[in-house]
């Protein structure tokens, strides 16, 4: 029993996605070899490598090791603690947690408001556990929320997946994103399938500005850029994306660097939050 614990959904995505960010955090490459041989410069008496070994493997840290790991890379405590991965649908009631969802320090309002709208810009990985939650609802407090996020949610869901860390462990993320939004009958098989086909051509997209260092080929922003702004980027494609950025340092096109940074500064002043878990990650 105690097994089927450890190795929850959840909790082995969040072990997973840890050992790679860890090792980015490092700067070296994702093998508990090479994690090892840089956490032996840090803790010169710490013989690692069963411990990466075991993260790998979706198996969590000793309290010990996980304290000294977040004393080197405080950042990565972030990650750990994002609620992504401890949402459980035998234990969490969803209404009640919906309820705790904050944009700017203010509760979720209105599906109309300008708190929601913000919300729905959204899909940079580390806010995929507001939508999550907002889906299972069953009030009627989140009916409007619901309803948009069973028409959009799919898309969301397949720009989050591109970015690190989190891409590294696509498999385990894409069976917590399945079973979310299409149960476990052998009928969701088919959607599934479905919802890899649809996810191709937005990832070649993401992986072309990537290539072409659009935004710097930061994750998140460029996750962020093809949801917020996909019909304004397609034209600047088609009309020659080289020569734009050339003119730049900005890794934008003129015409769209204006309508990026309002809204880079909409977001940073309404951070979003869920049960007072800040739901943003800076690698």
């Amino acid at each position: 029993m105690s097994s089927q614990k450890i190795r929850s959904p959840g909790s082995l995505l969040r072990s997973r996605t840890l050992f790679y960010a860890t090792a980015e955090a490092m700067g070296c490459a994702p093998t508990p070899c090479s994690m090892a041989k840089q956490w032996h410069q840090i803790r010169q008496w710490n013989d690692s490598l069963s411990l990466w070994k075991r993260l790998r493997r979706g198996l969590p840290l000793g309290a010990a090791n996980q304290s000294l790991l977040f004393d080197h890379f405080p950042q990565l405590r972030q990650l750990f603690e994002n609620p992504l991965f401890t949402l459980d649908p035998k234990v969490n009631e969803w209404d009640d947690l919906a309820e705790t969802i904050c944009i700017g320090g203010k509760p979720l309002g209105s599906y109309y408001g300008k708190l929601s709208e913000l919300l729905c810009d959204r899909v940079d990985w580390p806010c995929l556990p507001v939508h999550l939650v907002l889906l299972q609802t069953q009030g009627t407090r989140f009916q409007a929320h619901r309803m948009w996020l069973e028409a959009n949610l799919v898309a969301m869901a397949g720009l989050c997946r591109l970015q690190r860390p989190i891409s590294n462990v696509r498999h385990e993320l894409d069976a917590l994103l399945f079973s979310a939004l299409f149960g476990t009958s052998p009928a969701s098989h088919v959607k599934c399938q479905s919802c890899l086909a649809r996810w191709m051509p937005v990832e070649e997209l993401f992986n072309h500005l990537q290539r072409g260092q659009w935004l710097h080929a930061d994750d998140q922003q460029l996750a962020l850029l093809i949801w917020n702004f996909r019909e304004e980027l397609q034209r600047e494609l088609d009309i020659g994306p080289h020569r734009l950025l050339s003119e730049t340092k900005s890794g934008l096109p003129r015409s769209l660097r204006k309508k990026w940074c309002r809204k880079c500064a909409q977001w940073r002043d309404h951070p979003v939050q869920l049960n007072g878990f800040c739901c943003e990650y800076a690698h």
